[in-house]
Protein backbone atom coordinates (compact mmCIF):
# COMPACT_ATOMS: atom_id res chain seq x y z
CA UNK A 1 0.00 0.00 0.00
CA UNK A 2 1.41 3.38 -1.01
CA UNK A 3 0.78 5.71 1.92
CA UNK A 4 1.23 9.47 1.62
CA UNK A 5 0.91 9.84 5.40
CA UNK A 6 3.45 7.18 6.41
CA UNK A 7 6.73 8.53 7.75
CA UNK A 8 8.51 5.17 7.29
CA UNK A 9 8.30 2.09 5.09
CA UNK A 10 6.94 -0.82 7.16
CA UNK A 11 6.13 -4.48 6.53
CA UNK A 12 4.96 -7.61 8.39
CA UNK A 13 6.76 -9.93 5.94
CA UNK A 14 10.08 -10.76 7.59
CA UNK A 15 11.00 -13.31 4.90
CA UNK A 16 11.13 -10.49 2.33
CA UNK A 17 13.78 -8.49 4.21
CA UNK A 18 17.35 -8.46 2.99
CA UNK A 19 20.05 -8.47 5.69
CA UNK A 20 17.44 -8.35 8.51
CA UNK A 21 18.52 -6.94 11.88
CA UNK A 22 16.51 -7.18 15.11
CA UNK A 23 16.01 -3.93 17.03
CA UNK A 24 14.72 -2.97 20.46
CA UNK A 25 10.92 -2.80 20.13
CA UNK A 26 9.88 0.58 18.73
CA UNK A 27 6.27 1.71 19.17
CA UNK A 28 4.51 2.74 15.96
CA UNK A 29 1.18 4.57 15.71
CA UNK A 30 -0.90 4.27 12.53
CA UNK A 31 -3.10 6.98 11.01
CA UNK A 32 -6.15 5.37 12.64
CA UNK A 33 -4.33 5.54 16.02
CA UNK A 34 -3.77 1.77 15.98
CA UNK A 35 -0.65 0.76 17.90
CA UNK A 36 2.01 -1.71 16.79
CA UNK A 37 5.65 -2.51 17.53
CA UNK A 38 8.56 -2.61 15.11
CA UNK A 39 10.94 -5.47 15.99
CA UNK A 40 13.49 -5.21 13.20
CA UNK A 41 14.55 -3.31 10.11
CA UNK A 42 16.52 -3.43 6.90
CA UNK A 43 16.05 -3.31 3.15
CA UNK A 44 13.32 -4.89 1.04
CA UNK A 45 12.74 -5.27 -2.70
CA UNK A 46 9.26 -4.64 -4.06
CA UNK A 47 7.75 -4.78 -7.54
CA UNK A 48 6.08 -1.59 -8.75
CA UNK A 49 4.17 -0.78 -11.93
CA UNK A 50 6.42 1.05 -14.36
CA UNK A 51 6.06 2.59 -17.79
CA UNK A 52 3.76 0.78 -20.18
CA UNK A 53 2.61 -1.54 -17.37
CA UNK A 54 6.02 -3.22 -17.08
CA UNK A 55 6.91 -4.09 -13.47
CA UNK A 56 10.02 -2.51 -12.02
CA UNK A 57 11.79 -3.76 -8.90
CA UNK A 58 12.90 -1.11 -6.43
CA UNK A 59 14.86 -1.37 -3.20
CA UNK A 60 13.29 0.22 -0.14
CA UNK A 61 15.89 1.17 2.47
CA UNK A 62 15.54 0.97 6.25
CA UNK A 63 12.10 -0.68 6.27
CA UNK A 64 10.66 -1.38 9.73
CA UNK A 65 9.44 -4.91 10.50
CA UNK A 66 6.09 -4.90 12.31
CA UNK A 67 4.68 -8.44 12.56
CA UNK A 68 1.14 -7.29 13.40
CA UNK A 69 0.75 -4.90 10.46
CA UNK A 70 -1.90 -5.78 7.89
CA UNK A 71 0.45 -5.38 4.92
CA UNK A 72 3.46 -3.50 3.57
CA UNK A 73 3.28 0.30 3.74
CA UNK A 74 5.40 2.25 1.28
CA UNK A 75 6.07 5.82 2.41
CA UNK A 76 5.39 8.13 -0.55
CA UNK A 77 7.19 11.00 1.21
CA UNK A 78 10.37 8.92 1.64
CA UNK A 79 10.38 7.97 -2.04
CA UNK A 80 9.74 11.58 -3.10
CA UNK A 81 12.54 12.81 -0.80
CA UNK A 82 14.97 10.70 -2.83
CA UNK A 83 13.89 12.53 -5.99
CA UNK A 84 11.61 9.83 -7.40
CA UNK A 85 8.15 10.55 -8.81
CA UNK A 86 5.13 8.73 -7.43
CA UNK A 87 2.00 8.78 -9.58
CA UNK A 88 -1.13 7.67 -7.74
Amino acid sequence: LYDSGASRHMSPYRYRFLNFVSIQPKHVTAADNGKSSALGRRDMKIATPGKEKVETTILLKDVLYGPTLGGTLVSVSNIAALGHAVLL
